[in-house]
């Protein structure tokens, strides 16, 4: 018959580092779990940032074509009412100018 000497010292040693290995393990699952959570997040957020910045840029886009209306608006008005026929014929001159550098590009 052989007995089996067992040091109780190193049983217990053992089990605190079984239990310390346990609480590790533990934790990290739950970091992977918080660091798959913070992605998703990230994620969802990136993709609402570029639905805003979306908007942003179409509303951006519906005021300057608003403020060119309005432009437009006040110089007939203007017109109508008999007043501002220098600004009238400032903003013709612009377009005539404008016309007329079309007309080069379209030459060259």
């Amino acid at each position: 018959m052989s007995f089996v000497i067992i040091n109780l010292e190193n049983v217990s040693f053992m089990d605190q580092v079984n239990d310390l290995l346990s609480g590790i393990e533990e934790k990290l699952g739950r970091l992977i779990e918080m660091k798959d959570q913070l992605e998703a997040e990230k994620q969802t957020l990136e993709t609402e940032n570029n639905e805003l910045n979306h908007i942003i840029e179409q509303q951006k886009a519906t005021i300057n074509d608003l403020k060119q209306e309005n432009r437009r608006l006040n110089t007939v008005n203007a017109i109508k009412k008999g007043q501002g026929t220098e600004e009238a014929k400032a903003k013709i001159n612009e377009i005539v100018r404008e016309v007329d550098k079309c007309i080069k590009l379209l030459n060259k």
